[in-house]
């Protein structure tokens, strides 16, 4: 396998630390990570919150109709603003390509236009799954009952939507890169990404573990440079609570929050555009020949 990725990995990090519009797109177009802790008293309350005193009418809890209610508006939004960015991501990349310049009016109208594609390519692509799920919940059933075909069934199932979605995952961005940079249709697009990623099977999976290994890293890295950015926080709110009480160690705290809020939003903005641009310069590479010459880096000199 003869592809420069330390070289993409430099080119696309340049590019990301530069480009500060990106890092606002970055932070919707996904990837990022989050680390759940859920003891079991946190588990009793959620239960005691939402699967207690159901309504007798539905037959399901009445808290947990609430969050569904909640969570399905909620999704849309959020599926719209990552769409929305993966669209306008790419077209700035694209106007880099052309030397062109770009803001963020005019990457959010383009946006608006075409993150209905690129939704709409999402969706057929996870139709497959509906089947899947179908089986799985009558072979669950089944295999309940003592079923031992049932049983193998549902394994075999299992692997199989593992197997697909995958597979999905690591082709999608080439599709999503057709759709916006090449201005592929919906269908077209997903069949020039398969056959790309066909081509190029072993790249775009080292490129896939590369990105997944660094969203790891960056993680656990946050991890640790918040505890230590925590050190003087925690030192400056004892130091204020002695000399003013309760009062300024509430100051302190608040101004904490906001401080640690905007270290957040702004290192997962930068690592999630640093990836992105990472995966469409390997689109590049692999488009235009394993190793070619990446029409961003080449038209911009970055």
């Amino acid at each position: 396998m003869n592809f420069p990725f330390t070289e993409v990995l430099k080119q696309s990090w340049q590019t990301a630390w530069k480009t500060k519009l990106f890092w606002l797109f970055g932070l919707f177009t996904g990837g990022g990570f989050m680390f759940w802790s859920f003891s079991e008293k946190d588990w009793r309350n959620i239960n005691t919150l939402f699967f207690k005193g159901a309504d007798s009418a539905v037959g399901l809890p009445a808290n947990f109709l609430w969050l569904i209610l909640l969570f399905i508006p909620l999704g849309i939004v959020m599926a719209i603003l990552s769409y929305l960015a993966r669209a306008a991501f790419l077209r700035g990349l694209g106007q880099m390509n052309g030397s062109a310049s770009f803001g963020f009016g005019e990457l959010f109208k383009f946006g608006w236009r075409k993150l209905w594609r690129l939704w709409g390519m999402d969706i057929l692509l996870g139709l497959f799954n509906i089947p899947l799920v179908v089986v799985l919940v009558l072979t669950a059933v089944a295999a309940g009952n003592g079923s031992a075909v049932a049983s193998g069934f549902f394994v075999a199932t299992s692997i199989i939507m593992v197997v697909y979605n995958v597979g999905i995952m690591l082709f999608k961005h080439y599709a999503h890169c057709f759709a916006i940079l090449e201005d592929a249709k919906a269908w077209s697009a997903i069949k020039f990404g398969w056959q790309l990623f066909l081509q190029n099977a072993g790249v775009t999976v080292v490129a896939n573990l590369i990105a997944i290994g660094i969203f790891i890293g960056c993680g656990l890295a946050m991890i640790i440079a918040i505890i230590i950015l925590a050190i003087p926080f925690v030192l400056l709110g004892v130091l204020m609570a002695i000399i003013l009480g309760s009062v300024g160690a509430v100051v302190v705290a608040v101004l904490g929050g906001v401080f640690f809020l905007a270290f957040l939003l702004i290192t997962r903005g930068l690592i999630n555009a640093f990836m992105y641009i990472f995966m469409t310069r390997v689109f590049w590479r692999v488009k235009s020949g394993k190793g070619g010459v990446d029409p961003v880096n080449n038209a911009s000199g970055v």
